[in-house]
């Protein structure tokens, strides 16, 4: 009895190990780079919702039409980001909202807008929330949503992805 058992049990190991050496081999981007890109799309989509004071409307409005929120993590060092981004979080986990959170709202501030004008670097980038779109988003933000999703989504606290740059 015992023989019949072990080869099965080898066999779905095997295959396991296969499945998890392919999936490394086929995504080589970083969570940073994969966020990056998915930020890319999301943007070029018109469906990017920058800053607190904004976030808090479209939350208070619209959740449902929410598929992501991005907040930074070095916002726990001024008091009022800090408590804007804790309910935030917490408006976001009692609404089943997926929650990102970055390394710093620099990098974030220079993927959304790129340009170095006095305005841009003023505008609040301590959460951006992404819309999720009637369409569907492509092969980077899907590949994105398929990472956080086996890799963030049941975490807690939450895991803080470096951005690139």
């Amino acid at each position: 009895m015992l023989a019949r058992i072990s080869p099965v049990i080898k066999m779905n190991t095997l295959h396991a190990c296969n499945e998890t050496v392919n999936c490394d081999v086929i995504r080589q981007d970083s969570p940073g780079e994969l966020l990056e890109k998915f930020l890319t799309e999301a943007k070029l989509k018109r469906q990017l919702v920058c800053g607190v004071y904004h976030a808090a409307q479209t939350l208070e409005r619209t959740p449902s039409s929410i598929l992501l929120c991005i907040l930074t993590e070095d916002s726990v060092h001024e008091v009022e980001a800090c408590i804007h981004s804790i309910l935030i979080e917490a408006f976001c986990n009692a609404n089943s909202i997926s929650l990102v959170k970055v390394d710093s709202e620099k990098k974030l501030s220079s993927l959304i807008s790129p340009r170095s004008s006095q305005q841009h670097s003023k505008r609040d980038h301590h959460c951006i929330l992404v819309k999720n779109p009637e369409e569907g988003f492509g092969p980077p933000g899907q590949e994105f949503m398929q990472y956080f999703t086996q890799t963030y989504g049941i975490l807690h606290p939450l895991q803080v992805i470096t951005l690139p740059g």
